[in-house]
């Protein structure tokens, strides 16, 4: 069995969540997700395209979170399209849920990346 490591993260500022005075109440969360996967790349030097899936944790899908948020930003931080996404909803649990099942995916040998 694969051993499945942690090589680096990157996570978004912390603002005040607020409809009307809240740092990020104009910014998408699919935008915030976008710069992480970004910066991810560039700290690595990942090549996109080795990149085969992204499982991403998402608490509050609704309106135009209600689609597969994970597909649209490995999309949108110019993944190939043939990587894959995957949108975890598991509330208060769902980044480690994602975590999680990433790893697996590694440790199974489905995926290295």
């Amino acid at each position: 069995m694969k051993t499945a490591v942690v090589v680096d993260c990157v996570r978004t500022a912390i603002g005040r969540a607020h409809p009307e005075r809240g740092v990020f109440r104009h910014v998408r969360s699919d935008d915030l997700a976008v710069a992480c996967v970004r910066a991810l790349i560039e700290r690595t030097g990942i090549a996109p395209a080795e990149i085969e899936d992204v499982v991403m944790g998402n608490t509050n899908q609704t309106l135009e979170q209600g689609m597969n948020a994970a597909r649209m930003v490995a999309l949108m931080s110019g993944l190939p399209v043939e990587s894959a996404g995957a949108t975890i909803n598991r509330l208060c649990g769902s980044s480690l849920q994602a975590l999680h099942q990433a790893a697996h995916a590694i440790m199974a040998g489905f995926e290295d990346v």
